[in-house]
Order: structure tokens, then sequence, then C-alpha cells
């Protein structure tokens, strides 16, 4: 139920359909209920201030209000999920949606789906980035009746209505359990025609993040899709489709009712690409400003970044724009060749040592445990980022994380060459993420490295400073940070116990979380 292209899989559904007629818009009373679930994601749900809003929900949702009763129930902000699962399903939902990524968060899922069919016999639907990488395996978990992959907006919409209403499967997107004919490809979601978000089925002030002291960000998702083609990314898979975008005008609308109904003072476009249309973008920025708001934006590509003068640079940090994230995934040119990532390791560092002369951050992600990568490859990304703190005080990069060969990607065939396995139950998908990585240690570092890397690699620069919220967290890691520089630089990767400190005091403060909700 993300956002992508639509294609939907179900076991009890007979032949597949489209355009279903459905009822306008009814009386509340006479509403069918819609249950719209998101599961725990993991670490992130812990270290950040707040969630981020669940747009994939929220989107998913913004074709059935009208028809439906839609009830969200969000586990990173409900306090008792439980109750709140046993109060929606007292009401009979036609249906059960939740949305997946790869890692914690399928884990999550089917602690919740055995909830579920513990209670009622619902049919419980699986939509999301995970579902749309791996249908198949998802669909075969006994406790999933359907899966949604794709742009959610559409096939959730006509789905709820067969189930709901008892209208025929015509469509040929919905599929036999035993149906093995690929799904045909939908006409893609027209994201500038699409209804508003129903920001009415959440508290939006569960979801304001502060960042860096700047407070109640709210996420936005302008465009879809990335035309970059990197190997290891979903985009490869072809699951976004083109890149698409909504117009200014119609982002500046949408702007004006994060700030003025939801309480926003910044904003965080969480585009693929937000910058695939330069002028595009500045024309947003500039009604940011217009707004007094701040903003960070997810997706930029270093090449386009690179290509901006200093003119263009210094009136987007005008604008209020607080930071950027880039994919620079490794420090080896012959990884980034292997992985199609522009430009070379060197101009990397040319690029982000240029950044230094503008206010904002320059966030950079990293990943490790390629298929063919080589430990030597593996100290060239951490002499890179060792490189890059030195370049430029605002940059700042992710935690180390493991490569995990989503299926249909580029590189996916030669990570199964290279001994990286595909799990064959939904349950093996959900132990295995970009912090655990999936069993495979192609480079022969060992286990421990991978771990003390991500924890390094966390704590070397002051982003969680600009993330946490908790002063004792942050003056923690504020006095870690020299200690996790020094070992960086020295590559003392070994007796790390203060990982299990940290872990610790990791797990304590998620279990007092979840126990508060």
């Amino acid at each position: 139920m993300l956002l992508y292209h639509v294609e939907t899989y179900g076991k009890k559904c007979g032949p597949a359909f489209r355009e279903t007629p459905r009822p306008d818009i009814m009386p509340a009373s006479e509403k069918p209920l819609l249950l719209l679930i998101h599961p725990y994601t993991g670490f992130w749900d812990s270290y950040r201030s707040a969630p981020s809003l669940p747009l994939n929900l929220l989107h998913a949702a913004s074709l059935l209000t009208g028809a439906f009763d839609v009830s969200i129930v969000d586990l990173r902000v409900t306090r008792d999920w439980r109750a709140a699962l046993r109060d929606a399903l007292a009401r009979n939902p036609c249906l059960a949606g939740l949305t997946m990524m790869t890692g914690p968060s399928v884990e999550s899922s089917i602690e919740i789906m055995k909830y579920i069919k513990g209670r009622s016999s619902v049919p419980v639907v699986c939509g999301g980035p995970h579902a749309t990488m791996v249908p198949d395996t998802t669909l075969d978990h006994p406790l999933v009746d359907y899966v949604v992959t794709g742009a959610g907006e559409t096939a959730i919409a006509d789905l709820a209505a067969a189930l709901a209403w008892g209208q025929p499967l015509e469509n040929p997107q919905i599929l036999h359990e035993n149906k093995s004919a690929p799904p045909a490809r939908a006409p893609l979601f027209d994201i500038e025609s699409a209804p508003d978000l129903p920001y009415h089925l959440i508290n939006p002030r569960d979801y304001h993040q502060t960042f860096d002291g700047v407070k109640r960000f709210l996420s936005m998702e302008t465009s879809r899709g990335c035309n970059r083609g990197c190997a290891h990314c979903y985009n490869s898979a072809d699951r976004t489709g083109p890149w698409r975008a909504q117009s200014p005008a119609r982002v500046f609308e949408r702007l004006k009712r994060l700030k003025n109904e939801l309480g926003a003072n910044a904003v965080y476009f969480v585009d693929d690409n937000f910058f695939m249309n330069v002028p595009r973008a500045l024309e947003i920025a500039d009604a940011v400003m217009r707004l007094g708001m701040k903003w960070q934006v997810q997706g930029i590509d270093l090449q386009t970044l690179g290509a901006m003068d200093d003119a263009t640079l210094r009136h987007l940090a005008d604008t209020g724009l607080l930071r950027v994230n880039i994919g620079i995934e490794s420090g080896s040119d012959r990884v980034r060749a292997m992985i199609r990532k522009k430009p070379s390791a060197n101009e990397v560092l040319d690029i982000v040592r240029r950044m230094r002369k503008f206010p904002f951050i320059v966030y950079c992600s990293f990943i490790v445990n390629f298929p063919g990568e080589t430990a030597d490859d593996v100290k060239k990304t951490v002499r890179l980022i060792r490189a890059l703190c030195d370049a430029n005080p605002r940059f700042r990069n992710s935690p180390v994380y493991q490569y995990v060969p989503f299926p249909g990607t580029l590189i996916a065939e030669s990570a199964q060459r290279n001994g990286f396995p595909k799990p064959q139950r939904l349950e093996d998908w959900g132990r295995i993420s970009y912090e655990r990585g999936c069993g495979v240690d192609h480079p022969g570092l060992g286990a421990g490295f991978y771990r003390a890397l991500y924890f390094l690699t966390l704590f070397n620069d002051r982003k969680s400073n600009e993330y946490l919220s908790d002063p004792a967290l942050r003056a923690l890691s504020r006095a870690y940070q020299p200690i996790a520089r020094f070992r960086l630089k020295h590559e003392l990767f070994q007796l790390t116990p203060e990982i299990l400190a940290y872990e610790m005091i990791n797990a304590r403060r998620g279990n007092k979380a979840r126990s508060s909700r």
C-alpha cells in the first residue's frame, strides 16, 4: 500500500477486477469500516524525537474516506495497540491492511496478524515496500489473505469495495493463489489530481519531529520514482515507474494546509529524488520560504547538487534549507561502478568539501558488504567517511548499513551468485535488515566488525544531538563522539564493551516506549 504501480494478489478472490462501482458519499453510520495498521519499524522508532507521518497509510486511505469509515492504528504512537485493534475488530471491518518494510517491521506485522487472526476472520492485506518487492513470499504466509504492491490508492479502494459489498472481482491485477500469470501493469496514479490526504484520521501532534532545535517537522511526498538507476535501489526493480511530480502550485496549497491545519513549522520532503527537476524544486523552496517554514529533503543525487552554482546553493540556504540527504554508499570506485553510482570517490570528496561554504547539513548514507566487495573496498568506505568528516563540519554520515539483496534489483542475481540467500519465508525476511544484514559476510570481516562499524558511525558526528530530544542521551552522545572518531581513525573495531551498554539502554528505552503505549 505504498507509492508504486498497482498490482494486487489474493488467495480468496476469484478473477481480478477494476473500476468496481462504489457508492458515493455515505452516511457515517452506514459506512463499512476499513482498518489500516502501521507496525513498529525498529531502531528509528526510539531514535527520533517522534515517528514520521504514516504517509503510506494516509495515501492508501485518500480514496476511501467518502465511502468507508477508515481507522488507522499506528503502533509507533498507540499506547495499547492490542486494545485499539480489539476495539476496531469488534466493529467488524471489511479488511485489515498493514504496510511493511523489510526487517523488524515484518516481525512486528506478523505479531499483529497473529493477534488479528486469533480474534476474527477479517481478511488481512499486506502492502508497502516489502510486499512490493517480494509479493510471492508474503502471500504464501498463512496469515496473509491479499497482497497489494505498488501505489495503494486505487488497489485498496477497489479491494475494499469488493470485500464490503460482494462485488465481483474482474481486474487481472488481482491474482488467485494458484494463478501463475504475472499481473498487468496498472496505469500510473495521477498524483497531481490526487485528493488531499485525510489527516483527520491521525493526531498530527504525535508526529511533530524536532531536528537540530527546529520543532514541529512533518513529512510530505511531492513526487514519486527516480530515474538514476542505481543497481541496488528498489527503484531499479521498476517498482515505482518513471519519475513524476506534483506541480509547485499544488505543493504550495498542501504546504499551507500542513502549516495552518497541522501546526507544522517545518517540512521534510521524503521524495526519492526531490531535485529531478531543479526549477520545480527551486519554486517549491521559494514557497516554503514565503510560508516562513524550514525544510529538509530526503532525496537528491550528488551529481545534481554538485552541478548547482554557488548562487543557487546560497539561495536554497536562504529559503530555510537545513539538510540534504544523499546516497553515497561506497568509497570504493570499483563498488560504485558496480552499483552504478556516480561520481568517483574523489569527486564525492570535492563536492562535499565545496558544500562547507553553505549552512545546511549534508547527510550521506553508506552501505557495505555488497556482493563481490572486498575488505579493502570496505576500508576505502571507512576512510572516505573520515575524510568527509574532516572536509566539512556540516557533513553527517549515516550509520554504515549492510547490503540487503531485494529481488528484482539490478544486482540481485549477482548477490545470489555470491552466496546471498533469498529468504523463503516471511519470518526469514523479518530477521534481515540494513542494520542486521542477511547472514552473509563476503569481505570476510566478521559479524563483530559490522556491528562495531554501525555503532561507531552512529556516534562519530553530531547527528545524535540533532535527532535526540532526551538531554541525558544527548550528553552521552557528545561525550562518546571523540571516542568513536578515534576508533574510526585508527580502525579499532575490536573490544567494544560500550556497544553492550548502549544496546541495554536502547532496549530499555524501547521496552519503556512500548509499555507506555
